[in-house]
């Protein structure tokens, strides 16, 4: 997969399709984790620990193009959370905003 944006050197992420069947079109899962830690959520002065991999702040403008994998809502299994991708584009702030990996399942086509 693809990733575009700032930080897109940052993140780590494969998608598996279990194909189309007679209990309905295929299923899509995507795994996502960030890389190269050091260099993105740097320590700050007086802290004995980085900061983790959340949100806005970190992740700025980086997205994944969905387009060629399938539309509708994507949910995160570890967090529960639903994503709609906006022209197809799903921001990694929204991706890893509450825990610093992701696996997103698609739920809709």
């Amino acid at each position: 997969m693809e990733w575009k944006g700032d930080r897109a050197a940052h993140v780590v992420a494969f998608a598996r399709r279990l194909a189309d069947n007679a209990a309905g079109p295929a299923k899509i899962a995507v795994a996502v984790a960030p890389r190269l830690l050091a260099r993105l959520t740097p320590l700050p002065e007086g802290e004995n620990r980085p900061p983790p991999p959340l949100g806005e702040g970190v992740w700025k403008d980086t997205y994944v193009d969905l387009n060629a994998l399938a539309g509708g809502e994507w949910r995160g299994l570890f967090t529960g959370r639903s994503m709609r991708p906006q022209y197809g584009r799903l921001p990694l702030a929204d991706v890893l905003a509450d825990f610093p990996v992701a696996l997103l399942v698609n739920t809709s086509e």
